[in-house]
């Protein structure tokens, strides 16, 4: 960490199976979740494209 000026400590990590109220809330979260990321995707392909267009004249 400190190389990148980070500072100095330690990489701290979750243990590997989160709680069950967490694991349950993620669950019901990622259908949503990935949606809108794909939906955010979609617009941001599409205003490359425009951009690009846009550019090309």
């Amino acid at each position: 960490m400190t190389r990148y000026r980070f500072g100095n400590g330690e990489y701290k990590y979750f243990p590997y199976s989160p709680p069950e109220i967490f694991q349950s809330l993620r669950e019901s979260f990622y259908p949503e979740l990935e949606k809108t990321a794909n939906r955010w995707l979609g617009y941001f392909f599409h205003y490359l494209a425009l951009s690009s267009l846009k550019s090309n004249n």
